[in-house]
């Protein structure tokens, strides 16, 4: 599995499905289509970061790339969760906006 491979790289880390709550754990989620794949944690601020990156080429919706998102004050219970991302992510190129 994805978990246990991502494990096997980090394993000072916690990959989980669950949603993160705290700067050591970190909520996992592959796309069903194998092609990306969406990491979320828990700041020690309560902000939620989230990485998404994907294989899908230039010519996708959305492209293929790295994106950066992330939620302020993720302090309900859940709430930094890789299966549930903000709906605006911003590529390395776009970071000055974020």
């Amino acid at each position: 599995t994805t978990i246990s491979e991502l494990l096997k790289i980090e394993p000072g880390l916690g990959f989980q499905t669950a949603a993160s709550t705290g700067p050591n754990e970190i909520s996992t989620v592959a796309a069903a289509d194998g092609e990306s794949i969406v990491y979320a944690v828990l700041s020690k601020n309560n902000t939620c970061f989230y990485v998404r990156d994907s294989v899908k080429d230039t010519t996708s919706t959305p492209p293929g790339g790295t994106y950066f998102g992330r939620k302020d004050s993720a302090t309900a219970a859940g709430a930094c969760d890789a299966a549930s991302p903000p709906a605006t992510m911003y590529k390395t190129a776009d970071l000055a906006s974020w």
